[in-house]
């Protein structure tokens, strides 16, 4: 069983046991295997791997549970369950800002200056992404204009002003693309408005100022 086919399943050979043979082809054909459920899909991999079956990263177990593919490759949790990933599975990655008191977070920012809050923590992948990131904040301008703005890589900029003198709950969202092998970046920070900045407070309350980013698998055209 050297030879291979180029999908993967291994070919028998001349002279090979092909009853033998049999096995190894289907255990390395990448067919889909139909499960009820997680733990049922998870009981059907123990009694393979107990069978002899070779589960790793390069011959991968699949399974469609309730038409949603999950791969498995053979790696564990914490608690010894099989890992099973969802195909084309949507990254997140969530943060909050703040020191948990009342007073928060207070500076002055002159015009197109920043003060960084947080960045995504989202790692490098082998295909394109197309990233949508979402940051809220609370805040009062004191004076001036001041911005929350969302900064991506070639100096992207989205932008959400505060309202001079009011206390205000500022939205801002961003779409970037990321290329296979690329570093995400895109990050969260407070940025001084035209013409000469300004003077802000944030609430340091986690739940009023947060900042999510979603990474979702697209087509590799070039």
């Amino acid at each position: 069983m050297s030879t291979k086919h180029w999908k993967g399943a291994a070919m028998p050979d001349a002279g090979d046991d092909l009853l033998a043979s049999w096995r190894d082809y289907t255990d390395t054909a990448g067919l889909v295997v139909p499960a009820q459920s997680i733990a049922s899909a998870r009981s059907t991999l123990t009694r393979a791997v107990d069978n002899g079956a070779n589960v790793t990263v390069n011959n991968p177990a699949y399974f469609d549970v309730g038409g949603v593919l999950y791969r498995a490759d053979g790696s564990k949790g914490a608690g010894g369950a099989w890992v099973l990933k969802p195909a084309n599975e949507v990254e997140y990655d969530v943060q909050r800002y703040g020191n948990g008191q009342s007073g928060g977070w207070t500076g002055t920012v002159k015009s197109g200056a920043s003060s960084g809050m947080c960045a995504t923590k989202l790692i490098a992948r082998p295909y394109d992404r197309m990233m949508m990131a979402t940051a809220v904040a609370w805040g009062l301008a004191k004076s001036g204009s001041v911005d929350l703005a969302l900064t991506g890589k070639n100096g992207e900029l989205s932008l959400g002003r505060f309202s001079s003198g009011t206390q205000d709950c500022v939205t801002v969202t961003m779409l970037t693309f990321v290329r296979a092998g690329e570093q995400p970046s895109v990050s969260l920070s407070v940025r001084g408005g035209s013409p000469s900045g300004g003077t802000l407070t944030l609430s340091g309350d986690t739940k009023l100022n947060y900042f999510s980013v979603l990474a979702f698998p697209v087509s590799m055209a070039d």
